[in-house]
């Protein structure tokens, strides 16, 4: 039967969501003989064993790969980056990948016991991989189960995002060596703990105003940030040698400047005879005399 569910949808789940103490479980294979996994949203441990148990008791494929990350829940898979290699499976749409997930099982899955299932029941070689080295040597030996452990994220927001990604690239080079044949892959995974509690982002203010009254463009505060006096910057865009002040004084000078220039070429331009200052020398001065 078809394993194909709705399993994308795990990895892409709100964190507001996510369960307390829950973890999530995926299922990715290349095998059409694996039975129909019942995708839930939330599930007991103990089912959830009996789910993989009654997946893989066929013995399906020639490769098994279980993987233990602890210290994750689902909301670390919401975004994206994340586990990009896992999530590009899902949003496969290659027929021959089936794919099935449980968004949160409580107290999550035991890989120790899932490996231990396969290499009993279906009588595998058993292989460790050491992630933390980031050395990969695969025997050749068919079937054989491949428990890969990751080491639990780091709180803080960047420093676990960039843990699952590496995480994720380490499991996609494994998942290389096997994909030649057929396999089946076991994600595993156990929730946070008390001192692994993440740090959650902070997320910035925005001042923002109502647009109202047409005013938000002229209201909103300038979020764009100013170049420091130490950077590099054109002389006219660090200093304001013309301001609207100085500016309207100079026009007003220039004026007064032109007012007092006409005044004075008025009153230098007056010609007066040198006799309207001396003695009246005419025939009215004659009569006067006489």
């Amino acid at each position: 039967m078809a394993l194909r569910t709705v399993g994308a949808v795990a990895l892409s789940i709100s964190a507001a969501a996510a369960f307390q103490g829950a973890s999530p479980l995926f299922v990715v294979s290349s095998s059409s003989e694996l039975p129909q996994l019942q995708s839930k949203s939330l599930v007991t441990s103990s089912s959830a064993s009996q789910s993989v148990e009654q997946l893989l008791s066929g013995c399906p494929s020639d490769s098994y790969v279980v993987v233990n990350q602890p210290g994750v829940s689902v909301a670390d898979y919401d975004n994206k980056w994340s586990a990009p290699w896992l999530r590009k499976q899902f949003q496969s749409k290659d027929k021959q990948t089936m794919t099935a997930a449980i968004n949160e099982v409580i107290d999550g899955l035991d890989a120790e016991n899932v490996t231990k299932y396969v290499a009993e029941h279906c009588n595998a070689a058993r292989a460790e991989v050491d992630a933390s080295s980031g050395y990969i040597s695969l025997e050749d030996a068919t079937p054989r189960v491949i428990k890969i452990d990751f080491a639990a994220p780091p709180t803080k927001p960047e420093e676990r995002s960039s843990a699952l990604i590496e995480s994720d690239a380490f499991l996609d080079a494994v998942m290389s060596k096997v994909q030649d044949k057929s396999y089946t892959l076991i994600f595993t995974t156990t929730p946070v703990s008390g001192g692994q509690i993440p740090v959650p982002k902070e997320h910035e203010v925005q001042y923002e105003m109502e647009d109202s009254y047409g005013l938000h463009t002229e209201m909103r505060r300038e979020t764009r940030q100013r170049p420091k006096a130490s950077e590099d910057v054109a002389l006219f865009e660090k200093y304001q040698f013309l301001s609207p002040g100085i500016f309207m004084g100079l026009f007003t000078g220039l004026i007064l400047f032109l007012i007092l220039y006409v005044g004075i070429s008025a009153v230098a331009g007056l010609e007066v005879s040198y006799y309207a200052f001396s003695k009246e020398m005419g025939p009215s001065a004659q009569k006067k005399q006489q």
